[in-house]
């Protein structure tokens, strides 16, 4: 499968085993409701990613159609952005919990394993390229 075809499909099929996720997590709790349910949601929103991706620029993106330089510099700064955004989040909830006397958790971790992974990305990019 080419890398292309293997984008196009990645976000559909993962929204698909996610959905099975939910439904057997559900199923187990004897929440036979939230399992179809969770279930439902998942494989209508991938199959609004296949559908939709025909008609509609912003879908295919979504749905990983990165082909030409334009699309992959949309991709890059939509999620800078969604990146930014959930940094301040992080930040923000982590000095809320303490706020409140709490240990900030599960902000914490989160906040760590970003700073980790966007440093050693950047370490790793910088004597690549």
């Amino acid at each position: 499968m080419s890398t292309e075809r293997a984008q196009r499909w990645g976000a559909p099929v993962l929204g698909l085993v996610i959905g099975v996720v939910y439904f057997g997590i559900f199923l187990a709790w004897g929440k036979v409701w939230m399992a179809v349910f969770g279930l439902a949601v998942m494989w209508v929103y991938s199959a609004l990613l296949v559908a939709g991706s025909r008609r509609s620029e912003t879908v295919a993106l979504m749905r990983g159609e990165v082909s030409d330089e334009r699309r992959r510099q949309i991709n890059l700064r939509a999620s800078a952005f969604a990146l930014n955004v959930l940094v301040v989040v992080m930040v923000g909830m982590v000095l809320y919990e303490f706020a409140r006397g709490h240990d900030g958790r599960p902000w914490t971790w989160l906040a760590a394993i970003f700073a980790l992974s966007y440093g050693g990305a950047t370490a790793f990019y910088a004597r690549r390229g």
